[in-house]
């Protein structure tokens, strides 16, 4: 089914978690850093980089403005890490 994974969370906050960051240290910022330009706290960063936290869509663009990537970029990486995921693929976007 199509929807066959609609219920599970874990493994986009997960997937979430690991695409911000890579693109955070791909841009060369620490957590501290992208905290303060994004208007965050840096233990909230931290908890969504290790998927224990979940951004809103208003967090999701401010990070990605941030990070200098277009929102859906982020989405969609955080896409193919979950099919990644669900495949067995052990590949890195």
């Amino acid at each position: 089914s199509p929807c066959s994974g609609c219920m599970k969370q874990s493994g986009a906050d997960q997937a979430f978690g690991e695409v911000l960051r890579d693109l955070r240290k791909g841009a060369g910022v620490t957590q501290e850093t992208l905290a303060l330009d994004a208007g965050l706290d840096r233990t909230f960063i931290s908890m969504l980089e290790r998927g224990h936290r979940q951004p809103t869509l208003q967090t999701l663009l401010t990070l990605a403005r941030c990070l200098g990537v277009p929102a859906s970029e982020i989405v969609a990486r955080v896409e193919m890490r979950i099919a990644q995921a669900a495949s067995g693929s052990a590949a890195q976007v």
